[in-house]
């Protein structure tokens, strides 16, 4: 495996539209890397969970309950019907760190509007690796009061409330 060409993504946090996401990249020993990114139908995966949890299984299935772990499913449990369009598609040079040391970089996307995607990095004669990235252009707040929790929608860059917009919030215990 060391000698060998290798990567990962390293994580990535929500990101604001309009600014390119950035991803997080570690490689070894590679000189260029494919990426292409889909979009993903999150609202199929919500009706679809939502679903699921209605049906009141007796024996709770947790990786159709955990939205949060979409990349996973995608990735290792075949759950491909919820990627949409491939929406971008870029190449990149890379340069190795002499030895076999891993590098680590930023890679900014062509991603530029709300919404979720799954993105995929090949390397030549190496792994193939995918993430999801979350663009958002509104976050919601909470705050918990003595008799109430309160919800506020605000712009995701700039935090200035939104108005008059609807929520629908959905639990399960």
């Amino acid at each position: 495996q060391l000698v060998k060409n290798w990567c990962r993504f390293d994580g990535s946090m929500v990101q604001v539209p309009g600014a390119g996401a950035k991803l997080g990249f570690v490689f070894r020993n590679a000189t260029q890397a494919s990426f292409k990114a889909r979009r993903i139908k999150f609202k199929e995966l919500l009706a679809d969970t939502k679903a699921y949890l209605k049906s009141n299984p007796e024996s709770l299935d947790w990786q159709r309950a955990q939205i949060s772990h979409i990349g996973y499913q995608i990735a290792e449990e075949n759950w491909a019907k919820y990627l949409g369009e491939e929406v971008a598609k870029w190449e990149l040079d890379l340069q190795p760190r002499p030895g076999h040391w891993d590098r680590r970089m930023d890679v900014t996307t062509p991603l530029q509007t709300a919404g979720a995607y799954f993105v995929e990095a090949t390397l030549k004669d190496g792994n193939k690796v995918g993430c999801i990235v979350w663009i958002t252009d509104t976050a919601i707040v909470s705050k918990i009061g003595t008799d109430e929790q309160q919800y506020f929608v605000v712009d995701a860059k700039s935090g200035a409330p939104v108005a008059k917009k609807n929520m629908e919030i959905f639990g399960y215990y």
